[in-house]
């Protein structure tokens, strides 16, 4: 019965995602903003019976010419069937933490923190699950999810959509693990200042 749901899951997913990023084995990448190399990180699968995953980089900001690094950390489990049982993920710098932890299968239970200075503030959800790994015939990994998105699927994308629009951001494969030869720090003042903006309008539209 575990084997014909695992496949049902598989063949039958409402979201898929397939990636170039998505590769078995440790691999390197620069972060580029505008053409300029501004950090690094590092991703990792390994795959057997289980399959693990690592992230681990950094990128070089700053806000009103106060120079800011952003470290980036992740993990994620996922058991042989390809459900993924626990992960988590965060962007830290001096002042600031946001990370998004989840556990177990089915809900998944996930938790978003946010910390800025001495102000913390926290979300929890059930979210139907499971999210599923699985190998491809090209070799890749994909993560699948068989459920209706608990958010559509424009929401999901809108932050990635936004940020590439702003700061032009890519990554790109790189030999080197030591990460950008001469490095720059991307200007976030501009963008604090439009999300700043952007939360005043929800504030007031939904009082």
């Amino acid at each position: 019965m575990l084997a014909y749901a695992r496949i049902i899951e598989i063949e039958s997913p409402k979201f898929t995602l397939e990636n170039d990023l998505l590769s078995i084995g440790e691999h390197n990448f620069l972060i580029k903003a505008k053409d300029r190399c501004i950090g690094n990180i590092m991703l990792s699968f390994w795959h057997d019976k289980a399959t693990i995953f690592r992230a681990q980089g950094v990128i070089s900001t700053q806000i009103h010419k106060n120079a800011i690094d952003v470290h980036i950390d992740g993990n994620a489990y996922f058991n042989p069937l390809g459900q993924m049982t626990e992960s988590s993920f965060s962007l830290t710098s001096d002042s600031f933490k946001g990370s998004l932890t989840t556990a177990s299968i089915h809900p998944i239970q996930a938790t978003l923190k946010a910390s800025l200075n001495e102000n913390t503030k926290e979300i929890t959800k059930e979210i139907p699950g499971p999210l599923l790994i699985s190998k491809t015939q090209t070799g890749k990994l994909q993560l699948n999810y068989n459920q209706e998105l608990p958010v559509q699927s424009l929401a999901i994308q809108a932050p990635a959509i936004f940020l590439k629009s702003e700061l032009n951001l890519k990554i790109e494969p790189t030999n080197n693990n030591a990460g950008c030869e001469h490095k720059d720090a991307i200007d976030l003042t501009n963008l604090v200042s439009k999300v700043g903006a952007l939360n005043i309008l929800n504030a007031e539209s939904n009082k």
